[in-house]
């Protein structure tokens, strides 16, 4: 018997693959939309602060790249590559369903 690690547990369809990045773009999306609040909180007070300038500086750069690699990425390219790419070439799944699954 061959072992996958993790690959066992997760579907091969693309549909299925392409929820999983889907979900997984969400919660990152959320992750930087929580830092997005901080950040507009911040800017919302006039001279009095609630996060003090490094740590809002650092909201600001972590807010970027939350939001690309976290939430535009694994939705753009993982969920909709994943479920349009076949269908948009005629085929029944991906062309390595197995390891397309361990990218999930």
């Amino acid at each position: 018997m061959t072992y996958l690690g993790s690959c066992e547990d997760m579907t091969v369809n693309h549909h299925g693959v392409a929820l999983i990045y889907f979900i997984a773009g969400l919660i990152g999306g959320s992750f930087g939309f929580a830092m997005s609040m901080l950040i507009r909180s911040e800017l919302a007070t006039s001279g009095a602060t609630s996060v003090g300038p490094l740590l809002y500086h650092s909201l600001v750069s972590f807010h970027g790249l939350f939001m690309i690699f976290l939430f535009v990425m694994p939705i753009v390219f993982g969920a909709l590559g994943n479920l349009l790419f076949p269908l948009a070439c005629g085929l029944n799944d991906m062309m390595f369903p197995r390891m397309n699954a361990c990218g999930a």
